[in-house]
């Protein structure tokens, strides 16, 4: 009690700040935040002896943006808190240490409606982070539409920044913008038309109206049949046109002609007559550029195909010939097997006949494929036993494709050690050497196992045993050490001391925390 009343009559006596500051950081309850660090020995800064009520005033004086909210109640604090009962103290309490969180913003249970931007439609769900850059002040977000959505933006800003006036936030596609008010009403498929397709590069005036003005590149008759397009088509469905090929020319469509678009026969003028040898129906007359086999297998197209659908054969490989399909052969296009000419070209029946560019191992002169693989798919159900071999795949080397290991494709000349294989997988970059496996095994790379303090002559205590391999394995191919393990070995650098107190370090340090001092004891 006397010394707090001595104290109390310094302070009252003293004719200088800096000696009450000097006495009340006796009495300071513990240190305060990094951001108010530099004001620690300045208590007058924040305090006033015996008198609490003059704290808050104080902390405006340096919170001047968060005063002006209060007054104008705007803002989270000018909205929520009244200036006339308002006390900092309340919320934010110092003196709790340097790392100590004395804002308390809790983001998950914020209520944005106390501040001057209340959160509506899909912002309500937005991550503070989207609005909110880090190191910034939130108080210092944007809140207009083009300072966020800028880049959302596809009219490039020829419609000005007000967004809001076709936009809502209840979701960016849905604008109010009424196009039949315009010169141009959006009928039919012209209402699923995105903006951009008529109105390139944000271009809104002036914008031609005529069919033929937009749809120019989408004329597959390419002119021939004039720009008169709405005599054929509508809005309603481009592709159904008004024309019929029955009515009209007395030449019914059959088969997947139906379907064909005009341009595929008509390749002139479309009024203009053709020639008797013009409207021929052979397939090849029309269909000789389509002909994938290049001639080798004559024009007579029907004795395979059809008018229906081109890729439904009536040729049956089964019954006509010697060598049924079976499998991925079902499949296999024609031109696969027969390059030549269908007719004079006989081809042999043997796998490496035609898999012979697939061959990519180092096989007998026999050329037996048959002995690993089979028609269900060339790297299907491969029958062949790696348990047998001098190499039995185990763990996860099981799943491993043949070509992982086996790049040239000779398979007897395959090296066997860990790292001829996983070189590239070494974070260690050999500092641990190539023996692999005295950490890890085939069932996982991850799944290694290395104790230490039983394998190494040097066991891991205190702060050493969270460290990386690589932060004490620092030469390449050395494994372990014959000098002694001493403290500065590795910590010369940290030694604050210059080495003024040599080099046993753990006589006042230790492995659990190196800033934790155990003074030695005095003999």
């Amino acid at each position: 009690m006397i010394l707090l009343r001595f104290i109390t009559l310094v302070c009252l006596l003293a004719p200088l700040a800096g000696v009450a500051d000097s006495l009340e950081m006796l009495l300071m309850p513990g240190p305060v935040i990094a951001g108010h660090q530099k004001y620690e020995e300045a208590c007058h800064r924040c305090h006033k002896p015996f008198a609490k009520r003059t704290q808050t005033a104080l902390c405006n004086e340096c919170h001047e943006a968060i005063k002006a909210d209060i007054d104008r109640e705007t803002g989270f604090h000018g909205k929520r808190l009244a200036s006339a009962t308002f006390r900092c103290r309340d919320c934010h309490t110092e003196h709790l240490g340097r790392e100590a969180d004395i804002v308390k913003l809790n983001s998950a249970n914020f209520d944005h409606d106390k501040t001057d931007y209340p959160l509506i439609g899909l912002h309500r769900g937005r991550a503070c982070g989207g609005c909110h850059e880090t190191g910034k002040k939130h108080r210092d977000a944007e809140t207009g539409c083009f300072d966020c959505h800028q880049k959302d933006d596809p009219h490039k800003t020829a419609l000005g920044e007000k967004c809001d006036e076709c936009h809502s936030e209840k979701g960016w596609l849905e604008y109010r913008f009424d196009h039949d008010k315009t010169a141009f009403k959006l009928k039919n498929r012209h209402t699923e038309t995105a903006c951009d397709s008529c109105h390139p590069d944000a271009r809104y005036k002036p914008t031609p109206t005529r069919c033929y003005a937009c749809h120019r590149f989408e004329d597959v008759h390419a002119g021939r049949n004039g720009e008169k397009c709405q005599d054929c088509h509508d809005e309603r469905d481009w592709k159904k046109n008004r024309f019929s090929h029955k009515k009209d020319v007395d030449d019914a469509l059959q088969g997947v002609h139906k379907r064909l678009p005009c341009s595929a026969c008509h390749q002139g003028e479309f009024k203009q007559k053709k020639s008797e040898e013009e409207r021929r129906t052979r397939c090849v007359s029309c269909h000789r550029q389509d002909d994938q086999h290049l001639g080798r297998y004559g024009e007579k197209c029907k004795t395979c195909h059809q008018q229906k659908k081109w890729s439904t054969l009536l040729f049956k490989h089964d019954d006509d010939t010697k060598f049924p399909l079976v499998a991925r052969h079902k499949s296999t296009h024609c031109d696969s097997c027969h390059a030549g000419d269908l007719y004079e070209d006989k081809l042999e029946m043997s796998c490496i006949s035609c898999h012979l560019a697939d061959d990519r191992h180092d096989t007998p002169s026999d050329r037996s494929c048959g002995y690993c693989h089979n028609a269900q798919g060339w790297l299907d159900d491969i029958r062949f036993d790696h348990g047998f071999s001098t190499f039995p795949l185990i763990g996860l080397h099981g799943m491993v494709s043949c070509e992982s290991c086996h790049l040239s494709g000779r398979f007897l000349e395959i090296k066997r050690a860990c790292v001829d294989c996983h070189l590239q997988d070494d974070q260690h970059e050999k500092r641990l050497g190539e023996d692999c496996a005295n950490c890890h095994n085939p069932n996982g790379w991850r799944l290694w196992q290395f104790d230490h303090d039983q394998q190494a002559d040097y066991s891991l205590t205190g702060q050493h045993e969270n460290l990386a391999c690589k932060n004490c394995h620092i030469e390449v191919e050395v494994v372990a050490r014959s000098e002694p393990r001493i403290c500065r070995d590795c910590h010369l650098n940290e030694d604050s001391h210059n080495s003024l107190f040599g080099s046993r370090c753990g006589r006042c340090h230790s492995t659990e925390n190196w800033l934790e001092v155990s003074l030695p004891k005095e003999r």
